[in-house]
Parts: structure tokens; C-alpha cells; sequence
């Protein structure tokens, strides 16, 4: 990890390391806007009867995570309830994740130390495997967002990878599914291709199962 440590000094010319208040979006210069209104298609629906809407949900889940010291079974019982009977939709997972990436490009002064745990992890990986120069604003875009669907795995389980799209198939090339033209993987992929190197996600997602399973 110091050989990307001193990669990323390079390529910003100064590394600082990552305090509670630090997150890698705080590499930016501040005068550098982020544009995060590239979407990807995601209808948003209701449950059923119930008056709460994916957005509800996914803004309660998303606060949970946010607010969590530790990423163990209460935290899970939390989600569980607040995501109740209708379970997790692919808009259900898709808005969590939205609201993880602002998380992410706000830092870590917004998270308890489950979620900064998570991020390190996640970034540390996403740094390993693809190309994103820090000061371009179109591939810091790219980068939040898989980092953020990192975290989102990190703490609650590889499946999330899978409902945002990715499978492995064939010989193990990761490969975004058929049914999910409109799915965050295939939105990602699209738009950020200059930024991920050949059998970058394949070595990203494996990454993150070894680590769901820890």
C-alpha cells in the first residue's frame, strides 16, 4: 500500500493522510466543483400501500449507515426494520446508494467510524485497480461512485454488487447484466471506460467479496 501511497503523492504533489475529517474528495481543490448530476435510470417507485416512498426508505437506511459506530448485528436489525416486509428493490438500492456517494464527496466529517472504516477500505481497493487522476472533476465523479458502492457492500453484504448490476460470468470476467441495461454497473462502465483498466472491475468486485466475507 505505500507504493500507492507514493503514487498518489505524485500525482497530487502532496498526500495527506486521511483524518476523521479527511475524506479523498478533501484532495480536491475547493474552488473545483464536483458534478454529480450524470444519472443513471433508476424509476422510483412506492411500496405497495404503505405512504413511505424509496426515497424515505433510502434516506432512513442511509442514516443509519451514516450514524453507525460499529457495523454489527444491531445495525443490521435497524436496516432490516427500516427497510421492512417489501425488502431491498433495485431503485430501493440504487437510492442508498445515492445517498452514500454524498456521504462519500462530503468527507468523513458527516461519518461514525463504521462508515469511515468502510470508505477506507473500499478507496483503498478502488485505489489498487483503476486509473483515476484525482483533479479531473469527471474522474473523481467516477471514483465516488464506486467507492460509494464499495462502502455500500462493505457494510451490508456482496449482494449489493449484484443488484447494482455486476455478475460474474463466463470465465470469470465480470460482466454486466443483460436485464440491467439501466443499472448503475452499466452506467458506470459507460461513462467512466478512459478510467478502468482491463479486468480492473473483475479484480475490484473480488476484492470486495473477500473482504464482505471477513
Amino acid at each position: 500500500m505505500e507504493v500507492i501511497r507514493s503514487m498518489l503523492q505524485c500525482i497530487l504533489g502532496g498526500f495527506r493522510p486521511r483524518g476523521r475529517g479527511e475524506g479523498y474528495t478533501e484532495l480536491i481543490d475547493e474552488k473545483m466543483p464536483l458534478n454529480l448530476d450524470t444519472q443513471y435510470t433508476s424509476d422510483h417507485m412506492t411500496y405497495g400501500t404503505s405512504p413511505r416512498t424509496v426515497e424515505d426508505i433510502g434516506d432512513e437506511v442511509v442514516r443509519l449507515l451514516r450514524r453507525a459506530e460499529r457495523n454489527d448485528e444491531e445495525l443490521q436489525r435497524r436496516i432490516r426494520a427500516a427497510v421492512g416486509n417489501e425488502g431491498w428493490s433495485r431503485d430501493l438500492v440504487e437510492e442508498v446508494l445515492d445517498g452514500l456517494a454524498e456521504c462519500v464527496e462530503d468527507g468523513r466529517s458527516r461519518m461514525n467510524d463504521a462508515m469511515c472504516d468502510a470508505l477506507d477500505k473500499a478507496t483503498d481497493i478502488a485505489d489498487e485497480r483503476f486509473a483515476f487522476p484525482r483533479r479531473h472533476p469527471k474522474s473523481v465523479e467516477g471514483f465516488i461512485a464506486i467507492a460509494a458502492a464499495g462502502v455500500f457492500a462493505l457494510m451490508q453484504g456482496y449482494w449489493v454488487m449484484e443488484k447494482l448490476g455486476f455478475s460474474e460470468e463466463g470465465e470469470g470476467e465480470i460482466m454486466v447484466q443483460t436485464r440491467g441495461s439501466t443499472a448503475f454497473a452499466s452506467w458506470w462502465m459507460r461513462n467512466y471506460a478512459p478510467y478502468i483498466p482491463k479486468n480492473s472491475v473483475r479484480s475490484y468486485c473480488r476484492a470486495l467479496a473477500r473482504e464482505c466475507k471477513h
